[in-house]
């Protein structure tokens, strides 16, 4: 067992140490009672419950997403020298950093992408450790960690990271596998979320989407041949910087692809006593994904819909209307996809503007990320064709190194020469087709905050969800905790 530590916040703590006085001495998270259904709920400390204005964790500059007038004056914009210079949370000891883990483990912190400093190798490994062993309301966050600046990078996807790294594997995979490999001597796989250390650098990563060779035998060897990434309202410097650091550690990389989530304005829960609040905080459980999103978009549409006088079943969405959606459920008929905000009970819950594709490809032996971009637009319109051939230039580039692999593990000539000869099949991408996954991304990520900041609102943290937050538990019954 772990006792509290009397130390002060200018001595050196150990990561236990660190941990346990994050966990026992400062609250993670200003849980409060609920309100009644009439608002005037029991009286308690403040502040009472999470809002925007009462968790102080610091946020990184604004991101600087380009909204102009002209997509393609957007896109076009991209500087060719990206600064080095990456926001960062100033770290206090390393509590912050586990305060801004149990904001994510209980609720949907509005900053998906933190960074902080002064993180050191061994603060690191145990973050790693606690994030193995602890559970999070939507997904595991990612990690990426500089020993040499300290910097750590944390990223919590949401369903709108994911719509695109999909599909692009399944388009990318499907060329790879054509590739006559010996799979016994050499394996090439698309990991999604593999954390990757660099022997060269130190760098520890959490790509996207990575792809990896692997050989077996005397000469054994791990290379990565390509990086995607996918930023949801991200500050594109600091994307940047991990991509930098990606290529650094893993100088073999001949492809690197960005993916740029966008959102109309940066996302905000409901605040405390707002009349979205007001209305939720009638409802004595958390709403099922088709009642939530059949709501009306305005406060009183939705009371009218929910009331027992009303007998109708649910219409399905009512958020908004989707434009230029065929009513058809074939494929060849996809009309153009126009996205509404997404507005229920008189909060936009998710309003994507945007999403662009940034692919760099390693020429002449070298991947410049300074240099200029090969860029493309996913939505609001389809603008794909020069990040294709970027894409497949990129591939048959790494087709190549993963012959020169072969070259020292596979025994057999005629096998050799068989893939040496190949000609890697093109990566093929239905654009409109994941297009159209957008709006299914842009659904999830809204019911997601909505159910993360209705339970973080609960009088009873997370109990209706089926979890329970051990932290406020430990806490409440004065348990010291146990950390192996």
């Amino acid at each position: 067992m772990l006792s509290p530590t009397t130390q002060t916040t200018q001595t050196k703590l150990s990561p236990a140490q660190s941990l346990f006085k994050s966990l026992t001495q400062e609250p993670a998270l200003p849980l409060g009672p609920r309100p009644s259904a009439t608002g005037s709920g029991p009286a308690t400390s403040s502040p009472a419950h999470y809002s925007p204005s009462t968790i102080h964790v610091e946020k990184p500059s604004e991101s600087a997403s380009l909204k102009t007038s002209s997509t393609q004056a957007k896109i076009a914009r991209v500087s060719p020298t990206i600064s080095r210079v990456t926001p960062v949370t100033p770290s206090r000891p390393i509590e912050d950093i586990f305060r801004y883990f149990n904001l994510c483990r209980t609720s949907s912190p509005n900053n998906k992408f933190q960074v902080f400093d002064k993180v050191s190798t061994r603060d690191f490994e145990t973050l790693e450790s606690i994030v193995e062993k602890w559970s999070f309301q939507q997904t595991q966050p990612k990690l990426s960690h500089h020993p040499a600046t300290g910097l750590l990078i944390i990223e919590m996807p949401t369903p709108a990271h994911k719509f695109a790294i999909t599909d692009f594997s399944m388009a990318v995979w499907s060329a790879l596998d054509t590739l006559p490999i010996n799979r016994h001597r050499l394996r090439i796989a698309l990991e999604p979320n593999l954390t990757l250390r660099s022997t060269l650098t130190g760098f520890v990563a959490t790509p996207g989407l990575a792809l990896v060779c692997m050989s077996t035998g005397q000469r054994c060897s791990k290379n990565v041949f390509a990086m995607v990434e996918c930023a949801y309202s991200q500050d594109r410097n600091s994307l940047m910087e991990k991509i930098r650091d990606e290529v650094e550690g893993w100088p073999e990389i001949t492809l690197v692809v960005a993916i740029i989530v966008t959102e109309d304005h940066d996302y905000k829960s409901p605040l405390e006593d707002s009349p979205t609040w007001n209305y939720f905080a009638q409802h004595e459980s958390i709403l099922s994904p088709q009642d939530f999103l059949s709501l009306h978009p305005s406060i009183d549409g939705s009371m009218v819909e929910h009331s027992p006088l009303n007998t109708a079943d649910p219409a399905g969405p009512r958020y908004s209307t989707v434009l230029g959606e065929s009513d058809s459920d074939s494929d060849d008929e996809l009309e153009p996809l126009v996205l509404n905000p997404i507005t229920i009970a008189g909060h936009t819950w998710c309003h994507i503007h945007d999403v662009q594709y940034l692919v760099w490809v390693k020429e002449d032996g070298v991947l410049d990320l300074n240099g200029d971009s090969t860029n493309g637009l996913l939505y609001p319109t389809i603008e794909m064709e020069g990040v294709e051939q970027a894409i497949n230039s990129g591939l048959s580039a790494a087709k190549d190194e993963i012959v020169n692999i072969a070259a020292e593990s596979m025994k057999s000539r005629s096998a050799l020469r068989k893939l040496q000869l190949a000609q890697l099949s093109r990566a093929n991408f239905d654009w409109a087709t994941t297009q159209s996954t957008i709006r299914i991304a842009a659904e999830q990520t809204a019911l997601s905050r909505y159910e993360t900041w209705f339970l973080k609102t609960s009088m009873v943290p997370n109990v209706r969800s089926g979890t329970i937050d051990h932290i406020t538990l430990w806490r409440a019954r004065a348990v010291p905790l146990s950390h192996p």
